[in-house]
């Protein structure tokens, strides 16, 4: 996934945390 799309550290996490939200809904 991380090396689909480098992107800053910040970008990472807010993309991680909207996945979370995915998966959780």
């Amino acid at each position: 996934m991380a090396a689909q799309q480098p992107r800053p550290k910040k970008a990472s996490t807010k993309s991680k945390m909207l996945d979370i939200n995915k998966k959780a809904q």
